[in-house]
């Protein structure tokens, strides 16, 4: 997951500006369980300068509303940010007894709200995001799921949106609007770069 922060810090945000000048990076985190995926999200986006410096929407949604309910509060314990490097933790966060709790304004910037990806009209209410975040959620999916969902996302977002899968999923089995490309050093699936349908790769 690591080397898809980068690659949104680092290539796609910067790519976007420049296409868009002035126009919001909309970024969601549709699977965010208890909230660690959107706050790495803006930690990334803040470490690169660009979470002041530009309009940034970061939404994050998950299918549990207990799971949101969590993330709401911005309190982990050591497990969950046992990748994130120290001084990021100590930049980020506060120690609240045995727990750390994530800098209020950073976890400000994250919108939270109650979405199923099995559910289209709830897909397409936050599908128009130019960067989509939907990890190790497909494993549960049949690929009629997958298909239907990826047809749903490809309908809100735009022409070079992106989409970010786990390293085990994959669309290239499927026809999608949406082509598996190397973005920054991360695989990536961005829309409208071909249609695609058939084997090959992940």
């Amino acid at each position: 997951q690591h080397d898809q922060l980068l690659a949104l810090a680092n290539v796609v945000a910067p790519a976007h500006w420049a296409r868009s000048p002035g126009a919001p990076l909309r970024v969601w985190s549709a699977a965010c369980c208890t909230g660690e995926e959107p706050i790495s999200i803006a930690i990334a986006l803040a470490e690169a300068g660009l979470l002041d410096g530009h309009p940034v929407e970061i939404l994050a949604t998950d299918a549990s509303r207990a799971m949101v309910d969590r993330a709401r509060r911005g309190v982990y314990g050591e497990r969950s940010f046992r990748s994130l490097p120290a001084h990021l933790r100590e930049r980020w966060f506060r120690r609240d007894g045995e727990l750390w709790r994530v800098d209020p304004e950073l976890h400000g910037r994250v919108r939270w709200g109650v979405a199923n990806l099995v559910d289209p009209a709830a897909v397409r209410t936050h599908a128009a995001a130019d960067v989509v975040y939907c990890r190790n959620v497909f494993i549960y999916f049949s690929d009629e799921t997958i298909g239907r969902v990826a047809r749903s996302l490809a309908e809100g977002m735009p022409d070079e949106g992106v989409l970010f899968l786990g390293a085990s999923e994959s669309l290239t089995r499927l026809p999608t609007d949406f082509a598996l490309t190397e973005v920054g050093g991360a695989f990536a699936y961005v829309k409208g770069r071909g249609a695609q349908g058939t084997g090959g790769g992940r």
